[in-house]
């Protein structure tokens, strides 16, 4: 481990994220270099920071470089997500190993999935489960299950190793894979806040200094005296006038945008006209078929104007 790589949205950038850092270093990390969503997070909303923002926030904090993951994939699923990052880190020529949070933190045990995997996509298992009208996710989940695969990958941190593995594979990159335990919980009852713990704190007003790294806490604060948090507000506001005047002049083919079949594209259009925010547009867009992932990551491949010819 000389060269290492994360991928990472640091949306904000907290303790944990310190944690892995300093953890890299007494590990024996010469360069830390981290793949980073730039303004968009993959809940196709604005991050809570801009993009160089939280990138001098991680540079403070002991990362060496921040390269920036294109919002085609930084929006996406965890799969397009992970190849997405895992490409990058690998076209540097530089990175040797990929490092990551997982709740199982057993990278044998996940890579021991793939032949079912590989089994499940072969012999057309998943595409029976997609036929019923669940998410590509679910339906590889079921697929596993049903082949008995001794690892299924549910909790947030573990489907995001499972598809960088997937993608070190694919890529047939030299990049070794390094698990980190994931420092935390979901419920956010311990001492080291997660993201969304954080944001939530941020929302609630109650938002203090030891919650966060320095660097990263200067960031929020300034930004909070100057307007800048919550972005949300904003886009929410600009995303929707932009959509309704799509879908009144009608001159926007759905089907060359990323994420987007004619039927979502057309969907997402239509319902723009009749909603109030884009949170009324979501619940009247989305179907069993579309989640509610896909209407956002769809939302915002039409404003963007993201086509699927920018997919690698």
């Amino acid at each position: 481990m000389r060269n290492v790589g994360i991928i990472a949205e640091y949306n904000p950038f907290h303790q944990g994220h310190l944690y892995q850092i300093n953890k890299l270093r007494e590990l024996g990390a010469e360069t830390i270099t981290v793949c980073m969503s730039g303004n968009f997070v993959q809940r196709s909303v604005p991050a809570i920071l801009e993009k160089h923002e939280r990138a001098a926030t991680a540079v403070m904090s002991g990362v060496d470089l921040v390269i920036e993951l294109p919002v085609r994939y930084s929006i996406a699923s965890a799969r397009d997500f992970a190849f997405g990052g895992v490409y990058l880190l690998d076209k540097t020529g530089f990175v040797d190993t990929l490092c990551f949070g997982s709740e199982t933190d057993d990278i044998a045990l996940i890579t021991s999935s793939f032949s079912y995997f590989d089994k499940a996509e072969k012999e057309g298992i998943i595409k029976k489960y997609l036929n019923t009208g669940v998410s590509f996710a679910k339906a590889r989940d079921m697929a596993l299950l049903e082949l008995k695969s001794p690892f299924v990958p549910r909790n947030p941190n573990d489907i995001l190793a499972f598809e960088y593995l997937l993608a070190i594979r694919k890529l047939k990159s030299k990049i070794c894979p390094f698990s980190v335990r994931r420092l935390g919980n979901y419920h956010d009852d311990n001492t080291v806040l997660s993201a969304t713990g954080i944001r939530k704190k941020i929302e609630n007003g109650t938002i203090s200094e030891s919650d966060l790294p320095p660097a990263s806490f200067s960031s929020l604060s300034r930004a909070l005296e100057n307007g800048e948090i919550p972005a949300h507000e904003k886009f929410e506001v600009a995303t929707l006038a932009f959509l309704k005047r799509e879908a009144f002049y009608g001159n926007i083919d759905c089907r060359r945008f990323y994420a987007l079949s004619e039927g979502l594209g057309n969907r997402i259009l239509k319902y723009s006209l009749f909603s109030s925010s884009l949170s009324e547009l979501y619940e009247k867009a989305k179907t069993k078929r579309y989640a509610m992932s896909a209407v956002r990551r769809g939302v915002v491949s039409i404003l963007f104007g993201i086509e699927k010819k920018l997919s690698l």
